[in-house]
Formats: structure tokens, sequence, C-alpha cells
């Protein structure tokens, strides 16, 4: 999965002018190749709620297309991308096909897995952080197919102007600057200089696992009493040649300029006792940063290996981690309606005098959240005591406001009346009754 992001070639304008700009346009999409060269037909996934047929009119022979609110990979998509590929790929249990994939989450659906299974694709997984070695399609395919990306794109833009590039023209472009960037010879060599096809283990030398000098720091369970290593390779040193003797220029002695003082008299005597040659290294003028400690991972996210997806051993570890996160939605979903009702209930008191019911039914609401607060980082959710909606859904940059009475969140769009003291409807409610008793 990558998104093309068109990157304008160089434009020509009078020398001068600073503010040049042109249009550029965005989409994702899925890409699968064989070490034979063979080319899945692509699969675009566009930012919408429904999916339309005609989204990949003009695309690639054989292309499909799904959508998604948010424009990303998720594990229906990629279900229905399985399909895809089987439909093309072929694959049986006489003949079985091995597919590497990554460790994106989209990949790691029972449904998927299972119906892989069933059709004779065995999937295993890439190293993590290790996609720009062992990718092929990083390798050898992505960089050309980006460049004929712009090249098009640029063409397209200069043929229609006054036009926008949309979303629904991405498969018409990709349709010309696939086959140019996905030939055999790239697609082979993709797969020759990561080792998989042919074979060879030894594709990489050792000092492609040797860790940077600057991020090269102990794990979090040693960092205490542990100095931070500051050895090096052995790097060419610069030879400074410095001659044998440094004298007193005559000028310093005549007559009209006075002589030295003893502190420019002893700099003078060391130069002088300099060896004949010096060694310096450039990191000894300008030492290299070096990062912080490292940081203990506060989300327990499991670390992921490579992997064969496919066998049981795996396949009951990730259903055991779905039916995690599927009874934590669910306890969640519990608590987000136990809270509008109790919300409703405050709005159908106010104002008649229900001042002590009001306030249980606070302690209640209270309670859940303090509930929530106590349990696990990922329960650990604020909502908004207007909508109900849960901080986890709010689009970037979106603010909240805070009760100066209760301490409780709302969304400032929802809330009403004076922000920098603001005081939600539960309590104002409390108020109305107290005006009425």
């Amino acid at each position: 999965m990558r998104r093309a992001v068109h990157v304008p070639n160089r434009v020509i304008a009078r020398r001068g002018m600073k503010g040049l700009g042109k249009m550029t346009s965005a989409e994702r999409g899925t890409l699968v190749i064989s070490a034979l060269g063979n080319i899945v037909p692509p699969c675009f996934i566009f930012p919408r709620v429904n999916y339309k047929d005609h989204f990949v009119k003009g695309g690639p022979i054989g292309s499909d297309g799904s959508a998604n609110p948010s424009g990303w990979m998720k594990e229906e998509n990629f279900l229905k991308y399985a399909k895809h590929f089987a439909k093309h790929a072929k694959p049986s249990k006489d003949r079985p096909l091995l597919l590497l994939l990554d460790n994106h989450d989209s990949h790691l659906s029972i449904e998927v897995l299972d119906y892989f299974k069933d059709n004779g694709v065995t999937v295993l997984s890439f190293p993590p952080h290790c996609s720009h070695k062992l990718q092929p399609l990083d390798r050898s395919v992505y960089c050309p197919l980006k460049k004929y990306f712009n090249t098009v794109s640029d063409n397209w833009l200069a043929s229609h102007p006054g036009k926008t590039l949309t979303i629904y023209d991405i498969p018409e472009l990709v349709k010309i600057a696939l086959p140019l960037a996905a030939t055999l010879e790239n697609i082979q060599a993709g797969f020759k200089v990561t080792g998989i096809s042919p074979l060879n283990e030894n594709i990489f030398p050792e000092s492609e696992f040797m860790g940077a000098y600057v991020t090269d720091r102990p794990l979090p369970e040693h960092t205490e009493n542990v100095v931070p290593s500051t050895s090096r390779v052995s790097e060419p040193v610069a030879t400074v040649t410095v001659p044998d003797a440094i004298t007193v220029p005559e000028l310093l002695l005549s007559d009209t300029v006075t002589e030295p003082d003893t502190e420019t008299r002893e700099i003078l005597t060391d130069l002088t006792n300099l060896p004949a040659t010096s060694h310096a290294r450039p990191e000894d003028v300008r030492p290299f940063p070096k990062a912080g400690p490292r940081q203990k991972n506060k989300r327990n996210v499991r670390k992921r290996t490579s992997t064969i997806y496919t066998d049981t051993p795996e396949k009951q570890i990730i259903l055991a981690q779905k039916q995690q996160r599927d009874h934590k939605q669910a306890l969640k979903k519990m608590k987000l309606n136990k809270i509008m009702q109790l919300n409703n209930k405050i709005q159908k008191n106010k104002g008649k005098g229900k001042t002590s019911v009001n306030r249980k039914v606070k302690e209640k609401i209270e309670n859940i959240y303090d509930a929530g607060c106590s349990s696990d980082e990922t329960d650990n959710e604020i909502i908004c005591l207007e909508c109900t909606e849960p901080f986890s859904n709010s689009t970037p940059g979106e603010g909240w406001v805070q009760c100066i009475t209760c301490q409780m969140w709302v969304h400032s769009n929802c809330a009403k009346g004076n922000l920098l003291f603001y005081q939600c409807k539960n309590c104002t409610s409390d108020d109305d009754d107290d005006d009425y008793d």
C-alpha cells in the first residue's frame, strides 16, 4: 500500500520569481509483483464511503478498487483485494504461492488468513523496519513509477489548462505510467537485490547490520548505571603537517613593535614543541550528537517479527488479540450508552426542582468516568457530555473545553456560553433547580 504523491517536475520561470506553484494530487493503492516478472493488476483505495465501478474507469486492465472514509487500507478492503489477488494469480493447493507482506494491521485479519490458507497461499511477513531493504517494490519499481507518474501528471495538467486533477483521474494516469516502471527487468532486479530470488542469504554485508552511532544506545532495562559507549569504527583521519620549528618573526623583534607578552611567548613555545605530524579527526572538532536514552513502550504493543501468519499457532494468537479488542470496544460502547441515558434523564428533570435526583445521576456519571480511568489505558477515554463522542474520534485540531465545576469535558463546538468559565448542562441544571427551591 503506497501513496502516489504527484511531485511536479522542474518549472521554467522568469528570473527573480520565487512564488511558483503547480497543481498536484495524491491517491493510495496496492500493487503486487512476482519473481517471474509478472504483475497483478493494481487495486485503488478511494477516500469515499461507498465504492462505485466508475471510480477506476480508464485504469489498467483488470484493476479493481475499494473505498474507505479514511482512504487507508482496512481489513474489509484487504479481504476484497485477497479475492482480487486469487482471481489473477490463480493459486491452489496443487499450485501454492508465497505472498510476502509487511506487518500492517489490515493484513492480519482472520478472515483474510483463512481465505488465503483455503486457496493455497502462504503469507510470510517481512521483519519490522526492513521493507526498505527486503521489499522488491521499494527497491526497483516504486521509484521509477513515481517518476513516470509525475511526468504523466504534468502532461495531463498541460493538456487540460484550468482543470484540476481529481482522484478519479488517477487510474487513467497509472495505466500509462505503470507499464513503463513495472518492466520485466525492473521486477526481476527487485527480487535479485533483496536476495529473495534467486535466494542469496549473504546479499547484505555485515556493515548493513551495524547500528548508527547517533542512535546506538542501551535498551530501556539497561539504562541505569550504564555509560553510553563512544567507541567508533576506525575512520580515516586528517593529517596536519606542522613545520619542525616555528620562530618568532623578525618583525616582532624590531624596534617599532613591542615584544610579545608572556602569554604570547608561551603559545609560540607550545607550537614549536608540536611533533612534525599531528593527527586530528573531524569529530574531535565537532562531536556527533547522541540520541537520548530509549523510552519504554507505554502501550505494551506486541513487537512483531517475520512470521508465517497462515500457520495455526500464529492465527490463534491473532484471534485472541482480536477477541480482546472486540471486548474492549463492547465495554466502551456500553459506557457511552449509559452516559447518554443518564444525560437524557438529567435534561428531563431540569427545571422541575429535582436537585437531589440530578446530583445522584451526576455521581453515577462520575463513577463511570472514574471506572474508565482506573482500568486499562486503552479504556481511559474522554467522552463529550453533550454528544457522547469519544476523544479518539475527534478530528485533528478540534477543541475541547473542561467544566469548571465537575471537571468533565465537552467539544468546544458543543459547549454553550462562556468558554473561559464554562459550566456543563448538568451543573447549570443544578443551579436552576436551586433557584426553584
